[in-house]
């Protein structure tokens, strides 16, 4: 789902030499809002089965369009990086960020939002990309209905975020 095609190497070959940055987050950092700029979120343009490269090439897709190209341009600069599925406040529905590794510890970065992910960033799971981290995922045979609702509730106490589900 990440891998670099001609689209997204050509365009990482149009961005400033790493050099210019001191660590992976800032490089990191820096792709995203070049990402960002470059990219329309839009809804019904791309579906669980387009690819990054296919993604930029449309220059349009959803929040995990966002995190697989940020993940293939991030995997070009050999930064280690991983596709997060979660939930953040306001959305009603789950939420894809990337996770870099930086200077000794994971930080969190939201190409959709074109942020650095703080506390009410909710992680539910984390992979290569959205495929390792499918939510709803299984088969019914025969008759039935089925819904899901997932609620999260997260209350500061004492300065830390604590996650109860629900």
């Amino acid at each position: 789902m990440t891998k670099a095609g001609n689209n997204i190497r050509e365009f990482h070959r149009e961005l400033e030499p790493a050099a210019f940055y001191d660590n992976n987050f800032e490089r990191a950092f820096y792709m995203m809002n070049m990402l960002y700029d470059e990219f329309t979120y839009s809804q019904g343009v791309t579906d669980i089965s387009t690819n990054a490269d296919e993604a930029f090439r449309l220059r349009h897709g959803v929040c995990q369009d966002y995190a697989h190209v940020l993940l293939a341009l991030c995997r070009l600069e050999r930064i280690p990086c991983r596709y997060i599925a979660g939930m953040i406040p306001g959305e009603g529905a789950t939420h894809a960020w990337v996770e870099i590794f930086s200077e000794g510890i994971w930080r969190m970065l939201d190409p959709t939002h074109n942020r650095e992910c703080d506390d009410t960033y909710i992680k539910i799971s984390s992979g290569r990309d959205a495929k390792d981290c499918s939510i709803n995922q299984g088969v019914f045979y025969g008759g039935g209905r089925q819904t899901q609702e997932i609620k999260v509730v997260c209350r500061k106490i004492n300065s830390q975020c604590r996650t109860q589900r629900i």
